[in-house]
């Protein structure tokens, strides 16, 4: 809806990145703020935030780069102008959690108490970061009825045609991330097993991504079965995996309850 912020000669300042770096910095700051509550150190909170920071950004360019190879053929460089848009979740979760892990484990850190700490700030990520995908105009929904219409520049325009209205997909995830971030704080206080709030985050989600990818739309090389994406597989096994974490964690004995 609203691309461009600003430019500073031949620097071009966009919403998405301006909203990108919002999401990372309230993420960065309320998990400091957790981690004293927790009783770990603000550097040790800081470091893994920005571990993540990097592993997010790598791995959800990566993984939406090599879902969409046509389209930087011949034009390669663009792979990493990750101001222009062009990430997706699943890749960023998955190098983040991996690096984290190893992180955690080779200075001897609780990674389930980490866990739950940083949790709820990839949930506001999620809220803060779909604003800017609105605002980029990427992320959009199929044609509907009820839906908004993009601008001639955005890219729901170069996809679908200019003047088409679509579902604001977005809003709907920005709404969900916000969502998902209350419910962590309520869940806070009930959990039983320490990582708790991170195996919710991603059933939750989960839950909502396979749901929502039903009326987002794709280009057809993202399908791999007849209206069902990579996306959807993937967000049905982190479901699975999850809900399979929380029921089996709850069973176990107190003592040792950990992810």
């Amino acid at each position: 809806m609203f691309r461009i912020l600003f430019q500073l000669g031949r620097i071009t300042i966009t919403t998405y990145g301006v909203m990108l770096a919002t999401a990372f910095i309230a993420g960065i700051i309320i998990a400091e703020r957790r981690g004293i509550r927790y009783g770990v150190p603000k550097d040790t909170v800081g470091n893994l935030s920005l571990l993540i920071l990097l592993g997010a950004i790598a791995g959800s360019r990566a993984f939406y780069v090599f879902s969409h190879l046509s389209d930087y053929s011949g034009e390669w460089q663009r792979a990493f102008y990750v101001w222009e848009g062009g990430l997706t979740f699943y890749g960023g979760v998955i190098l983040a959690f991996l690096l984290s892990v190893i992180w955690t484990r080779r200075r001897s850190l609780p990674f389930g108490k980490l866990a739950d700490i940083v949790a709820p700030s990839l949930a506001l990520g999620v809220g803060i970061g779909r604003i800017g995908c609105f605002l980029n105009g990427c992320c959009f929904g199929k044609p509907s009825n009820f839906g908004v219409i993009f601008p001639p520049d955005s890219p729901c325009a170069w996809e679908l045609g200019v003047g088409v209205r679509v579902h604001p997909t977005q809003l709907y995830s920005s709404l969900a991330g916000f969502s998902i971030f209350g419910i962590l704080l309520l869940l806070e206080k009930r959990k039983n097993f320490s990582g708790e709030l991170l195996v919710w985050f991603f059933l939750l989600y989960g839950l909502w991504r396979f749901s929502i990818d039903f009326i987002r739309y794709y280009s057809p090389s993202t399908y791999i079965f007849p209206n069902v994406t990579n996306n959807q597989v993937v967000s049905l096994v982190v479901f699975i995996l999850s809900l399979t974490a929380i029921i089996h964690l709850r069973k176990k004995p107190k003592k040792g309850k950990s992810l």
